[in-house]
């Protein structure tokens, strides 16, 4: 089950308040995860976290570092990374492609503590950097215990 599930209608939102509240909860769910020891699912859940941050931040910064079309698909993750990094906000183009090459070896659970200590202060790093974290829990709905 998704962190958001049940928890938010992005049909009724906008699609910026839709990719920060969707974040939000994939963040506060990713960050429970890897204190409960599921630390594949836990990083899946914190590189989601990323991906709707940085949509976020392009839809409410439209004009900030256009990558190809006026028009882009905000779903396609490669436009999303291509937009932030020509944006500035990885450290270095390696750092970009070290996050997405971590965020795969997460998922077959390949990741050595530095990199996973690494990857997560990234992620805080940039959240913060483009103003997502740090957030309220407390404007976030209660988590459901069926999420895993």
């Amino acid at each position: 089950m998704t962190p958001h599930f049940g928890l938010m209608d992005a049909s009724k939102m906008s699609r910026v308040e839709a990719a920060l509240l969707r974040g939000q909860l994939h963040w506060r769910s990713g960050q429970r995860r890897l204190r409960q020891g599921k630390t594949a699912l836990g990083l899946a859940t914190l590189y989601d976290a990323l991906l709707s941050g940085l949509r976020w931040h392009i839809l409410v910064n439209p004009g900030a570092a256009m990558v190809g079309p006026a028009v882009a698909d905000l779903e396609n993750d490669a436009y999303v990374f291509a937009r932030a990094e020509k944006a500035g906000l990885f450290a270095s183009p390696e750092d970009a492609l070290r996050i997405q090459t971590l965020a795969e070896a997460a998922l077959y659970e390949a990741l050595r503590p530095s990199d996973q200590e690494w990857f997560v202060a990234e992620l805080e790093r940039v959240l913060t950097r483009i103003k997502f974290l740090p957030f309220p829990d407390a404007s976030l709905p209660p988590e459901d215990p069926a999420t895993d």
